[in-house]
């Protein structure tokens, strides 16, 4: 049987950059992140972005393996993607400035779950696992999601970081971060 602890959490009364969990301590076997998410911004979806230990861009020559697959009404889609820069997972909803072209977001927002396997062993790399899904009231944009990524890195995970590629998560947005051990 496991344990699961909250470690952190983060439930801000303000649009926020990101969502950041720093100094985590390495006594779990697991961590696990839950939230709900909805972008700050004028575009019908964004896709939320992640880094471990600040590591985000390919001057520290730390990148990430990224595997998505998603679906969205009848449609389903597939990407990997390697060497890359940043790691990111399908979609939360945004919300709208133009309500005749995107519909009423204001209640929609994605919700997600993300586990890091193993993170405190510095010998090996980091695999986090993702289940997302967003219910939208635009057409074709009601979304659910699974991701694998690889942070190819040797390093123990002690931060966390959850960001957009632009403007803000809006304020109801939250996120929760836990430690799972062994009983």
């Amino acid at each position: 049987m496991a344990i699961i602890e909250a470690i952190s959490s983060s439930y801000p009364d303000t649009d926020v950059a990101s969502f950041d969990f720093t100094s985590i301590p390495s006594t779990y076997e697991h961590l696990q992140m839950r939230g709900t998410l909805r972008y700050e911004g004028n575009i019908n979806q964004t896709t939320p972005y992640f880094k471990i230990n600040n590591t985000a861009t390919g001057a520290t020559g730390v990148e990430y393996t990224v595997q998505n697959i998603r679906g969205n009404g009848t449609n389903a889609y597939l990407s990997m993607s390697v060497a890359q820069d940043f790691c990111w997972w399908y979609s939360v909803p945004a919300k709208q400035n133009s309500t005749a072209l995107y519909g009423d977001q204001a209640q929609n927002f994605g919700t997600w779950e993300m586990t890091v396997f193993d993170y405190a062993n510095a010998s090996k790399t980091a695999v986090c696992l993702v289940r997302c899904g967003m219910n939208s009231v635009t057409a074709g944009y009601n979304t659910a999601g699974w991701g694998c990524f690889m942070w190819e890195s040797n390093s123990a995970v002690d931060q966390l970081t959850v960001y957009t590629p632009g403007d803000n998560w809006y304020r109801g947005s939250y996120m929760n971060l836990y430690g799972i051990k062994s009983a």
